[in-house]
């Protein structure tokens, strides 16, 4: 852990004072690894958080790998964090961002500040638009199958939904 804080640290130390003061510096990091090995785990993803708000960051956006937890678990596990981390950045959720009713309950809990949407701007492009001048679309189309990705990763330059 104190090796992956260090390294966020020294480049956003490097970043911070090549640029002014007004320039915004992020950091998008997974909420847990996959890898059977100490990394990032839901149990020190807290501990993770805290010491990355101390590196001088502005926000930290957060990857959730959302296909592995349904609703309910998906906000008690923002409950759990909600109770442990207490930092003073802002901290972007990205990963399944895909429900107004479940990011408004995320939101309540009070930490997640603003939610990233990737995918499902790939298949709606308009979908922030379409959800304000229409509260009767709750969810967007992008079932997630990351095949835009893919499409992208293959050498493509065009990105698009595969699923409409």
């Amino acid at each position: 852990m104190e090796n992956m804080v260090r390294i966020i640290m020294e480049m956003t130390d490097m970043i911070k004072s090549s640029l002014s003061s007004d320039f915004s510096v992020t950091t998008k990091v997974n909420c847990f690894d996959k890898f059977p090995f100490d990394g990032i785990t839901i149990e020190n993803f807290p501990e993770l958080l805290t010491a990355l708000a101390a590196t001088g960051l502005d926000a930290i956006e957060i990857s959730e790998d959302y296909k592995e937890m349904n609703e309910a678990k998906r906000l008690e596990h923002w409950t759990m964090l909600e109770k442990k981390v207490k930092i003073d950045i802002p901290l972007i959720l990205t990963g399944g961002n895909v429900s107004i009713e479940e990011m408004e309950k995320i939101a309540k809990l009070g930490s997640i500040e603003y939610f990233g949407l990737g995918r499902p701007l790939i298949r709606e492009p308009n979908l922030p638009n379409t959800w304000l001048a229409n509260l009767e679309k709750d969810e967007a189309d992008c079932v997630g199958c990351n095949q835009c990705l893919d499409h992208l990763l293959a050498g493509n330059e065009l990105v698009e939904c595969f699923e409409l």
